[in-house]
């Protein structure tokens, strides 16, 4: 039988203290003042910009906090907090389609690797009154949480807030108005079985899977599975880590791009390389040429992994027949040539 082509990821001692430093420095310090003196520290300048006493105060703070990490680890942290910081914003847009966060409206919870626990943070919403309770309602749809269904519409009922309950483009909120208005005279899950169907608008409204998908039988959980390149990448996850091999199988046949485009994403990105050995011969010459520009984009952009070298060993790794077809892409082609002069140079420099 072949391996399972995605592993669940297992962060090392030296990641999960990482992760737990990077909280406290995401949560203390602004993250452009983090990356100014970090990168200032690197290149051996200890002087304080020109900035205000209370902007310099924030700088001699952070200074202090680097100092006590040891040098070799500090751009570990660094990369943890930006690795954090991607992941509440990936969180936000997941959610935008119900409310706009505000701090005093949320608190996240992270699981030790770094991700967000949505389940644990959707539980929290749907408690914190200063939501509206439509809004929270619907939290509640999304991610399943019975108890607060039933509670919340109960309340809506009361207060005639069930009227007009707008579920048209919410596959979610439509199959538990649905179950409720018959009187959840079954269990929901039963219901699920008979009529929870994958949303019609795959651009708005994506259900948590993952919430679900492991209580389905298996032959219940296929209609589902070519909506899950919609999903929310950390949805995806554990949705790929539910599935039997066999079902596995299937979903990268239509979709290595999306699997791979998941292991892009903090704190996966250590597992692409070898999430990739296993679908060369799922990966077309187009999604490797958008893989290849996706990895070059977040080189430039992102600051949550070395995507240099991940780059570098994603094109060495890659078959002959795949570099081959990038050659009639000549942005793409200079891109990789730049990349591998520059490493010759710097190499060069290095052992001189």
């Amino acid at each position: 039988m072949a391996p399972r082509i995605v592993i669940p990821f297992i962060p090392t001692l030296l990641h999960l203290s990482s992760v737990e430093i990077a909280l406290h420095f995401y949560n203390g310090f602004d993250v452009e003042t983090l990356d100014e003196v970090f990168t200032k520290m690197k290149q051996g300048n200890s002087t304080l910009s020109e900035k205000t006493t209370e902007e310099n105060k924030e700088v001699s703070r952070v200074k202090e906090s680097l100092l006590i990490i040891p040098a070799h680890l500090r751009e570990t942290v660094v990369q943890g907090v930006h690795g954090l910081n991607e992941a509440i914003q990936n969180w936000r847009m997941d959610h935008h389609h119900i409310f706009k966060f505000k701090n005093d409206h949320c608190t996240l919870y992270f699981r030790s690797d770094g991700s967000i626990d949505a389940v644990e943070t959707a539980k929290n919403l749907v408690r914190n009154r200063k939501i509206s309770i439509r809004k929270r309602f619907k939290i509640a749809c999304m991610y399943c949480l019975e108890k607060s269904v039933l509670t919340l519409w109960a309340e809506m009922e009361a207060s005639g807030e069930t009227e007009n309950l707008e579920t048209a483009n919410n596959s979610m909120t439509r199959f538990w108005v649905r179950w409720l208005r018959e009187g959840s005279r079954v269990p929901w899950l039963q219901a699920a079985r008979l009529y929870l169907d994958p949303p019609t608008n795959v651009y708005h409204h994506i259900p948590i899977f993952s919430v679900f998908l492991p209580l389905l039988r298996p032959n219940e959980r296929l209609k589902f599975f070519d909506t899950f390149r919609f999903a929310a990448f950390d949805d995806f996850r554990f949705c790929l880590y539910a599935v039997t091999e066999d079902e596995e199988e299937q979903i990268v046949k239509g979709g290595a791009f999306f699997v791979l485009l998941l292991h892009l994403c903090w704190p996966l990105q250590s597992l692409f390389l070898e999430t990739a050995e296993k679908l060369w011969n799922n990966i077309d010459d187009t999604s490797f040429r958008l893989l290849l520009n996706l990895i070059w984009d977040n080189k430039k952009n992102l600051k949550d992994f070395d995507y240099s070298e991940l780059f570098e060993g994603f094109w060495n790794r890659s078959p002959r027949h795949l570099k081959e077809s990038v050659r009639e892409f000549s942005r793409l082609k200079d891109i990789i040539d730049r990349h591998f002069n520059e490493k010759r140079i710097k190499r060069r420099l290095q052992n001189d």
